[in-house]
C-alpha cells in the first residue's frame, strides 16, 4: 500500500505539476511540501486543501482506497467543473 507521500507525488505527477506549483497553490514553502512527498509528518489541517487541490475525496487521500460513495461524488466534481467551463464559454460566445 502506497504512503500518503507516495500518494501525494503520483496526484500531483497525473496533474503534470511540479513541487513549486503545488506548494504555490497551497500557500506553503516548496520544501515544505517535498518533505511531505517524502513522508515527513504532515502538520496542521492541510488535508482538506490536498484532496481539493488534487479533486480526490479525503478518504482517499488518507487510505488510498476510494468507496463508491466516494467515487460518485468525485463524478458529480468533475460534471460540475465542465458545466462551468462550458456556460463560461457560452457567456464569452465561443
Amino acid at each position: 500500500m502506497m504512503s500518503i507521500g507516495q500518494r501525494l507525488q503520483a496526484l500531483r505527477e497525473n496533474k503534470g505539476l511540479t513541487i513549486k506549483e503545488v506548494a504555490h497553490r497551497l500557500g506553503i514553502s516548496a520544501s515544505t511540501y517535498r518533505d511531505w512527498e517524502l513522508g515527513t509528518r504532515i502538520s496542521g489541517e492541510p488535508y482538506i486543501k490536498l484532496s481539493e487541490e488534487f479533486g480526490v475525496p479525503l478518504s482517499y487521500l488518507m487510505t488510498g482506497e476510494m468507496s463508491n460513495q466516494d467515487e460518485l461524488v468525485n463524478s458529480i466534481k468533475q460534471i460540475k467543473r465542465i458545466l462551468e467551463i462550458m456556460e463560461k464559454n457560452i457567456n464569452l460566445g465561443i
